[in-house]
């Protein structure tokens, strides 16, 4: 993979191909259950040799509110499954917050982030 809008796509389409409504920019507005891909910190780092790079992405995950054991339960689920189909199309999880409330458009939803890398090679 060479473009960072391309991994940011992979991402967005791997996700809803493993059922979960996904966005590879920052929406305006959400409707949960859904996964938002942002830039992470840093966003771009150098690999291991100078031609290759590696891609920080963080993927938003929230749901709709509702009791903790239910919420808990969709959040372990989601986790499982998207976590898998991220490995299978070549990212690397590196970790996974606590569930906290994320606060969207002065709204607080369930959810958690989930930061991925992802290689890239810079074209010239």
């Amino acid at each position: 993979m060479s473009s960072l809008k391309t991994i940011r796509e992979l991402a967005e389409t791997t996700l809803k191909d493993a059922g979960l409504n996904a966005y590879a920019y920052v929406p305006g507005r959400i409707a949960p259950p859904c996964a938002v891909i942002q830039a992470g910190d840093p966003y771009i780092e150098q690999a291991e040799t100078f031609i290759e790079h590696v891609i920080r992405l963080e993927i938003v995950i929230v749901l709709r509110a509702g009791d903790n054991r239910r919420t808990a339960t969709d959040l372990d689920e989601y986790l499982e499954t998207h976590i898998d189909a991220l490995d299978e199309a070549g990212f690397l999880v590196q970790n996974v917050t606590q569930p906290t409330p994320i606060t969207w458009n002065s709204t607080d939803y369930p959810g958690v982030i989930v930061t991925v890398t992802h290689d890239f090679t810079l074209n010239n």
